[in-house]
């Protein structure tokens, strides 16, 4: 994605970045799939926020566990589907702190808060759907 290359030139020790659609108000520049975005976000050290919030991600690859450093990732307003493997993935971020995401059902939110520990914030708002 040119905005990741743009910004790595630019700030290469971003802590954040934003990569919702709402920052990206075109509906074709919507993210489908987060795999070949992986390798670029890997290129930033202090990695430590990642705003996904609004876009078209079913799924997480696994290959998210790389991203070592981050403490607060936004999943907001995303169809996400087969909970359980979200989770699996979630379980690799160990530094993960807060997380923002959009809870169909209640037991959801009770999966996220057993199998995700470290988690101090689950939707800063308050709000799980």
């Amino acid at each position: 994605m040119d905005y990741l290359n743009r910004l790595l030139q630019t700030h290469p020790n971003a802590h954040s970045i934003n990569l919702s659609s709402r920052y990206f108000p075109m509906p074709h520049r919507k993210l489908r799939d987060l795999t070949p975005l992986i390798p670029s976000l890997q290129k930033f050290p202090n990695l430590s926020e990642l705003n996904l919030s609004n876009n078209y991600l079913d799924t997480l690859p696994s290959e998210l566990a790389t991203l070592t450093s981050i403490k607060y990732l936004n999943l907001m307003g995303n169809p996400l589907r087969d909970f359980e493997a979200l989770i699996k993935v979630l379980e690799t971020l160990t530094n993960l702190q807060e997380l923002e995401i959009s809870i169909a059902e209640t037991k959801h939110a009770a999966m996220i808060i057993t199998d995700l520990p470290e988690l101090k914030i689950l939707n800063r708002q308050g709000s799980l759907w």
